[in-house]
C-alpha cells in the first residue's frame, strides 16, 4: 500500500515558538529524517529572527516576499533590493535565486473578463459647493456573476474541482492529525445512547442493559495526541469510589453535579442507588431532591439533620463491614457535598467526620462527591484519597499543578462544564454533557441535533430545573418500591398523634408488658420499655416544666390502650398537677390525700402478691412533698413498702417516682430506704443536663452532647442497664386519657 506524503504547514512560526518553546528543536529532528519518510514542512513568518536562522541548515527552499527592513534580505542575498509589492519576491533553491511574481487565486473565476474581475468596486458620487460628498451609485461586480449565479473565486473553484475528482475516483479523505475543540453543549441523551449502561429509564421503567453497575456516563474527552474524542463515564466501583470537583465560581460545578446525578438516576433504580445532598451553595442542587433516589437535601444551618446523616452513614458502614451487603441487595449511597469550604468553616466537627467515609466508605458502597472553589479548600489528607477528579476553570495555573500533578495548557474554551478529567492516572480535557429535553417524555422539546438544530447552552441551563423536575416526576410515578431512608429532624414538639403515627409506621415485635415512651434521637424510631424487665423501680427527674408529669401521663395512656385487662394503675399525685386531673376507672385508681395514700401503700405489697396475673403500676408525682411535709406516718408507710418490695420475688409490679433532684436528695430523704431502691436501680428518664440528675443515674453526659443537643420540654435521657439514650417524649394532656 502506497503511503501518502505528509505536508505540514506552520503559519506564524514565531507565535508557535511562544506556545511550544521546544518547537525549533523538534523541527530540527524531524527535518533531518523527514524527507526519507515523505514528510515536508512549510514554515511562514512575518520577519526573520534567530529561530528562523537556526533552521537554515535543514531548509532547501526559501521564498522571501516584501519585508520591512533591508537587513532581512540577508536571509537570501543582502545585495538584493526589497521586493516592491504584493506577491513579488525571490525564490532561492540551494545557491540559485530567482525573482518571482506569485499568482493570486482570490479573484472571481466566473464573472467574465479578467479586467472586470480586477475591479473591486464602482462608485459614483457628487460633491456640493461645501465639499460634502453624496453617493449616487455603488456597484461591486464580484458579488454576482454575469449569468446571475453565485460568484466563486479561483481558489474555491479549484478546491471544488479537486473534491469532485476525489469523490469520482473514490479517493478517501485524509485522516485528520488533530480534532476540533469539543462542542460546548453536548446533550446527555446522545451520550447515554452511545454508551452501554447498567439500566436506562425509558419514561415508564428502568430497562436492564449490559453495562457495569455503579457507573455513570458524563461527557466527552479530548485527547489530541491520539486524535480522538471518546466519551467517558465515572466508575465509582474502583479508584476509591469518590469524586472531587474543583473550579472557580461560574465554572459549572453545579451543572456537573446535576448532570452526574441525572445520569446516575437514569441508569439505576432507587433500590440500587440512594442520594443524599449537603447543599451549602446557592441552592441549585435542590432540584435533585425531587428524584425518588434522593433521601434528603440538607442546608448549612440544619446541624441536627447533618448529625443524623453522619450517624446513619456510620451505622451503615459498621453493618456493611460485617456482612456481604452487595449480595443482600443494599443500594449504593452517594453523598454530595456542595461547597466543602462552608462546611469546614461553619461545621468543622462534621467536616472532619467525612474523612472516615473518604478513607473507608468506597468499599462498603458509600461514595462522596465533593465540590470546592479552590484546591486548598479540601485538606490534602482527604484529597489524597480521591483519585477521580474533574478540574474546571481555576484562577491560578499553579492550582492545576497542585490538583493534577502536572502543568496543563489553557483550556480550549471557557464554558461551564469544560475542564480536565483525572481518572486512573490519566488526564485529559473534557466537556460534561447537559441533561436535555429528549430525556423526558413530558417536557416540550425539540430533540437537540448538533448538525441541524442549534442547541443554545445558556437556554438549556436556564430550563434545567424545570426539565429535571419533569423527569423526576416521571420517575416517581414509575417507581412503586421502597424509597431511601429519609433524614428528618426531631420535631420541637412530639404530639400524641405524631407519635402514634411513628409507632404504627415502625412496628416492633414486643414481649411482656412493653410500651413506647418516646422517639430515639438518632434513629427517630420508637423507644420501648418492658415493665417486667425494666422494673421494678423507676425514676423521672428534671427541672420545672421539663416533661416529668407528661411522661407519667404517657405511661398511663399506652398501658391502658395496650394492656386494658392486664394492668392495674395506681396514681398518687402529691400535689395538684396533670396526674390529678384524670379520674379513676375500672383499671385505674386515683388516690388523693395523705390518709388515702397511706392506706393504699400499706395494701400494695399484698395486692401484688395476690394478683400475680396482673401488672401493678404505681405512679407517684412530686414525691418529695411526702418527705418535706413532716407526716411521719406517710414516710414510714413509704419506707415499709420499700422494705417489703425489696425482698419480694414477684416481677408483676413497677413503681415510678417523679420530682426535682433537690426534692429527692434532701436532709429529710437521706435515710429513706424507699428512695435508696430507686437510686440503686439507676433506671428511668432525666429531662435535663444537670450534673446532679446525672449522678442519680450514674450516667455522665459529655460536653459535646450538651452543646450539640437542642433542649426543649419532653427531651431527655432514657437510662437502662448502664446505657443512655437521648429521646423525645410525646406531649400528652389529661384530655387525651379517657
Amino acid at each position: 500500500q502506497t503511503i501518502p506524503h505528509l505536508v505540514v504547514m506552520i503559519d506564524e512560526f514565531a507565535e508557535g515558538i511562544k506556545i511550544l518553546p521546544n518547537l525549533v528543536e523538534r523541527l530540527k529532528e524531524l527535518g533531518r529524517q523527514g524527507r526519507a519518510f515523505g514528510i515536508y514542512f512549510f514554515l511562514a513568518n512575518q520577519e526573520v529572527n534567530s529561530a528562523v536562522d537556526t533552521l537554515k541548515a535543514n531548509v532547501s527552499w526559501y521564498i522571501l516576499l516584501k519585508v520591512n527592513r533591508q537587513d532581512e534580505m540577508n536571509f537570501i542575498e543582502r545585495r538584493l533590493p526589497v521586493p516592491p509589492g504584493r506577491g513579488r519576491g525571490y525564490v532561492k533553491v540551494k545557491s540559485e535565486v530567482t525573482t518571482i511574481q506569485g499568482a493570486f487565486a482570490g479573484l472571481p473565476a466566473n464573472t467574465g473578463d479578467q479586467g472586470d474581475s480586477e475591479i473591486s468596486e464602482l462608485l459614483i458620487s457628487t460633491f456640493g459647493p461645501d465639499g460634502d460628498r453624496k453617493e449616487l451609485l455603488r456597484f461591486d461586480p464580484r458579488k454576482q456573476a454575469k449569468d446571475g449565479s453565485e460568484v466563486q473565486t479561483e481558489l474555491e473553484l479549484l478546491m471544488a474541482t479537486i473534491n469532485e475528482a476525489a469523490y469520482t475516483l473514490n479517493i478517501p479523505k485524509a485522516n485528520p492529525i488533530y480534532t476540533e475543540p469539543l462542542k460546548p453543549a453536548i446533550p446527555l441523551s446522545t451520550l447515554l445512547h452511545r454508551q452501554e449502561t447498567y439500566r436506562l429509564f425509558n419514561g415508564q421503567e428502568w430497562d436492564y442493559h449490559n453495562g457495569e453497575r455503579n457507573t455513570a456516563p458524563l461527557g466527552f474527552m479530548d485527547i489530541p495526541s491520539r486524535c480522538v474524542q471518546p466519551s467517558f463515564n465515572l466508575n465509582f466501583t474502583g479508584s476509591g469510589g469518590h469524586l472531587w470537583i474543583v473550579g472557580m465560581p461560574g465554572s459549572g460545578k453545579d451543572l456537573v453535579v446535576q448532570s452526574l446525578a441525572t445520569s446516575l438516576c437514569l441508569t439505576h433504580t432507587p433500590a440500587e442507588l440512594n442520594l443524599y445532598i449537603l447543599e451549602f451553595g446557592a441552592g441549585q442542587l435542590a432540584v435533585i431532591s425531587q428524584f425518588p433516589h434522593s433521601g434528603a437535601i440538607i442546608r448549612i444551618h440544619e446541624e441536627e439533620r447533618m448529625n443524623r446523616l453522619l450517624f446513619f452513614l456510620q451505622e451503615t458502614m459498621r453493618e456493611r463491614s460485617d456482612s456481604d451487603w452487595q449480595t443482600a441487595g443494599n443500594p449504593e449511597i452517594y453523598v454530595i457535598v456542595n461547597n466543602i469550604a462552608d462546611l469546614y468553616s461553619q461545621n468543622p466537627d462534621q467536616a472532619h467526620e467525612l474523612g472516615r467515609f473518604i478513607r473507608s466508605g468506597g468499599s462498603v458502597g458509600i461514595h462522596l462527591i465533593i465540590t470546592a472553589n479552590r484546591v486548598s479548600e479540601l485538606p490534602r489528607q482527604l484529597s489524597g484519597n480521591i483519585s477521580n477528579r474533574i478540574v474546571l476553570q481555576l484562577t491560578d495555573s499553579q492550582e492545576y499543578l497542585d490538583v493534577l500533578g502536572q502543568r496543563m495548557p489553557s483550556l480550549t474554551l471557557r464554558t461551564q462544564g469544560r475542564g480536565y478529567l483525572a481518572q486512573e492516572g490519566e488526564v485529559a480535557e473534557c466537556q460534561v454533557a447537559i441533561p436535555d429535553p429528549a430525556l423526558s417524555g413530558s417536557f416540550p422539546r425539540e430533540k437537540p441535533d448538533g448538525n441541524n438544530i442549534r442547541w443554545d447552552k445558556d437556554q438549556a441551563i436556564v430550563q434545567l430545573p424545570r426539565l429535571l423536575g419533569a423527569l423526576a416526576a416521571e420517575m416517581r410515578a414509575a417507581w412503586s418500591g421502597e424509597l431511601p431512608k429519609s433524614i428528618d429532624a426531631m420535631a420541637d414538639v412530639l404530639t400524641l398523634t405524631g407519635f402514634e403515627r411513628t409507632v404504627d409506621r415502625l412496628p416492633k415485635q414486643l414481649s411482656g408488658v412493653s410500651i413506647p415512651i418516646g422517639v430515639d434521637y438518632q434513629r427517630l424510631s420508637p423507644v420501648y420499655v418492658d415493665l417486667r424487665k425494666e422494673g421494678p423501680f423507676w425514676t423521672v427527674l428534671g427541672g420545672r416544666q421539663s416533661g416529668k408529669s407528661t411522661s407519667l401521663l404517657s405511661m398511663v395512656y399506652f398501658l391502658e390502650n395496650g394492656f386494658p385487662n392486664k394492668c392495674s394503675l395506681t396514681l398518687m399525685p402529691f400535689k395538684r398537677g396533670l396526674l390529678s386531673q384524670i379520674g379513676s376507672n375500672a383499671h385505674r385508681n386515683l388516690v388523693l390525700g395523705h390518709d388515702a395514700i397511706i392506706e393504699t401503700l400499706n395494701q400494695f405489697a399484698e395486692t401484688v402478691s395476690n394478683e400475680t396475673d396482673v401488672m401493678h403500676v404505681l405512679l407517684m408525682d412530686d414525691l418529695g412533698i411526702a418527705f418535706s411535709c413532716g407526716n411521719n406516718a406517710l414516710i414510714n408507710a413509704l419506707n415499709q413498702l420499700g422494705d417489703q418490695l425489696n425482698i419480694m420475688s414477684h416481677d408483676n409490679f413497677m413503681i415510678v417516682i417523679a420530682d426535682l433532684y433537690g426534692n429527692l436528695k434532701s436532709p429529710q430523704t437521706y435515710n429513706s430506704s424507699f428512695l435508696k431502691l430507686f437510686q440503686q436501680s439507676q433506671a428511668g428518664i432525666f429531662y435535663s443536663t444537670d450534673d446532679s440528675d446525672m449522678q442519680w443515674f450514674n450516667a455522665p453526659i459529655s460536653l459535646q452532647q450538651k452543646k450539640s443537643l437542642k433542649w426543649l420540654p419532653g427531651r431527655g435521657f432514657y437510662v437502662s442497664k448502664g446505657k443512655t439514650e437521648f429521646i423525645q417524649s410525646p406531649l400528652i394532656t389529661p384530655d387525651s386519657i379517657v
